[in-house]
Order: C-alpha cells, then structure tokens, then sequence
C-alpha cells in the first residue's frame, strides 16, 4: 500500500500527517540546530529499528507547508493514483 508522509516542524512543534491527515501532535523539548551530521531516514542512529520498505520520493523543504497546503499536496498526488 502506498502511502504519503509529511511532517511539519514550526517553533518547537511537530505536526505528523499521512495521506494529508493530521495523526499527531508533538512538542519537542530541544530544538534542531544545523549540524554536518548525516542525515538517517527510517532509522534512529543509535536504534537498531529499520524501516522495511521503498522509498518512492523524498522531498524537504525550507518553506514551512501548513496544514492546507499538505491537504492539497496530498489530493494532487492522489489524483495521479487513479
């Protein structure tokens, strides 16, 4: 099953989305700074959790997407599904 993922970070809040939804809501007590440290998707460094799967596409972005416009990121996507 295919899924979209988006996460949003404004102030020290976390805003998870799948398939243009709000799941979750998270507060994060220290906030991210730029570093030259790598950067790990679908794992944890330190954890030995893997995600399992493809990844089809990876955008990121330094423009904050508000709810919204993930809904309508999402409903463009999912027209192309069809």
């Amino acid at each position: 099953k295919w899924n979209y993922f988006s996460l949003e970070l404004n102030n020290n809040v976390m805003r998870a989305y799948v398939n243009g939804e709000l799941t979750g809501v998270h507060q994060i007590q220290t906030p991210f700074e730029n570093t030259d440290e790598s950067l790990f998707i679908g794992n944890f460094m330190g954890y030995s959790g893997f995600y399992f799967g493809d990844i089809k596409e990876l955008k990121l972005s330094n423009n904050l997407l508000d709810e919204k416009k993930i809904t309508a990121s999402w409903n463009k996507i999912k027209e192309t599904l069809k």
